[in-house]
């Protein structure tokens, strides 16, 4: 997860509810919330490896935003998860994190608290 690399931010429950549809109206992402799969369009990932061509770890910030602006105007759609799977996938996460940290003799670090 990018952001949790960069500035170690897990997105909320409302942010991600609030990005899928944006994503899916402009075909970037598929998704399926109820088997908890999301993946990029062969469209995501052209966007991606275009604008980050020759850019490293932050780079993102000055090619991704203006990309998606490109697009238009975010369209806003419901999108909900099944009761509890954003905290667990979260929980998920946290804890392979922890262990790659681990296993690599990074910091230790602890468990902030879930939604």
């Amino acid at each position: 997860m990018t952001a949790d690399t960069i500035n170690h931010a897990v997105l909320t429950e409302a942010e991600f509810t609030r990005a899928v549809p944006r994503l899916l109206a402009v075909g970037l992402i598929g998704a399926d919330a109820e088997a908890d799969r999301y993946w990029l369009t062969e469209t995501g990932r052209a966007l991606y490896r275009q604008r980050m061509k020759r850019r490293g770890l932050f780079g993102w910030m000055d090619a991704i935003p203006p990309a998606l602006g490109r697009l238009g105007e975010p369209q806003d759609s419901a999108w909900s998860l099944p009761a509890g799977a954003f905290d667990q996938a979260v929980r998920e996460y946290l804890k392979q994190a922890k262990q790659t940290l681990k296993r690599l003799g990074g910091p230790t670090v602890q468990d902030p608290p879930v939604s």
